[in-house]
């Protein structure tokens, strides 16, 4: 297990789990080998937002954003309750606070379970078997938090997530004609203040083009990548020692500062949290932006250690709705 300490200003020191070159192109989501790939550990130091003024963080900036929101929902593992009572709620909120004419939530997907338990599942079931571990779906269907730096999809993938699931191709065709944007909405489900595996943030601008490496995700046994079984998403490659953090980091020519150092690890990748999140409060986390003006356009996630609360025994519990937002009255 990672060494991680926290300092008095709420600033964890700790560690993240990114990919390298040679971690495999394919990904099997809830199969042993999701639990066993070789990813590389550095050392990074996740900052405390709410130590900062919140405008500091907006979609458009950072690529992530908290809102106060309270929900009346209840949260079965019946996914269809969920949809029913919860997704109008999602599509009311990212209209308000987004100004997007249209929202479509696509797909939810509920953490209620530690990770090293499942972990260790994946370790025995190597050991034990010749099989493929990809082959090796995980038996009690229990989902922990992600613990590794990604992005929901690649930018291929966004267009591809789009087209599976706009039931009419003529449709989806206009509405790429629009700016549009995939927003993660994440709450968490937890009784009292999250305490373990908070989630962590990067600045999206500090996460240059070159760092971002294309994996296929493949499923047969989960219906939540969309219907074609699999997409390409981003795994965020580990930064290079004294990489600067501000040079085009957006892909599209624009130069963005923001070398202040404020979470930032050796590479130039500035982490941020909030601490203490509860059931009453969002974040909203855009994987995708058609707009290439200089804005934000995806901001890398994932779960982590907090030293302070690794010997708890109760689990993290959070929702996280995938949804397709559209601002019909703006151009793509």
């Amino acid at each position: 297990m990672a060494t991680a300490t926290a300092t008095a200003t709420s600033a964890v020191h700790t560690t993240l789990r990114y990919d390298s070159p040679s971690t495999p192109s394919v990904y099997y989501p809830g199969t042993a080998s999701a639990f066993t790939i070789n990813r590389e550990s550095v050392p990074v130091t996740i900052q405390n937002a709410r130590e900062h003024d919140s405008s500091e963080f907006t979609l458009d900036t950072t690529g992530f954003e908290l809102h106060s929101h309270h929900t009346r929902a209840e949260f079965p593992d019946d996914k269809e309750v969920v949809k029913q009572a919860y997704y109008p709620e999602v599509v009311d909120l990212l209209k308000a606070k987004t100004g997007a004419t249209q929202v479509i939530p696509v797909d939810h997907l509920i953490r209620r379970h530690l990770y090293a338990p499942v972990a260790a599942w994946a370790k025995d079931a190597l050991a034990t078997t010749d099989k493929d571990p990809s082959t090796i779906p995980n038996p009690t269907g229990q989902r922990p938090p992600g613990r590794f730096v990604h992005v929901d999809q690649s930018y291929d993938g966004a267009v591809g997530w789009l087209r599976d699931n706009i039931a009419s191709a003529d449709q989806a065709e206009k509405l790429m004609k629009t700016r549009w944007a995939i927003i993660n909405v994440w709450r968490p489900l937890t009784k009292g203040k999250v305490t373990r595996d908070p989630l962590g943030l990067c600045d999206g601008r500090s996460v240059k083009e070159g760092e971002l490496r294309e994996v296929v995700a493949k499923t047969a046994a989960f219906q939540d990548v969309g219907r074609g079984g699999e997409i390409k998403v981003w795994m965020v490659l580990a930064p290079q020692a004294g990489a600067a953090a501000n040079g085009d980091s957006n892909g599209d020519g624009a130069v963005n500062g923001h070398a202040n150092g404020h979470g930032e690890v050796e590479g130039g990748h500035k982490w941020w949290y909030y601490e203490g999140m509860t059931k009453d409060e969002v974040l909203f986390i855009k994987c995708f932006d058609s707009k290439t003006d200089g804005r934000c356009r995806r901001a890398p996630h994932s779960a982590f250690d907090d030293p302070r609360y690794e010997s708890e025994e109760t689990p993290r519990e959070s929702i996280e709705v995938r949804c397709l937002v559209f601002w019909e009255d703006q151009e793509a």
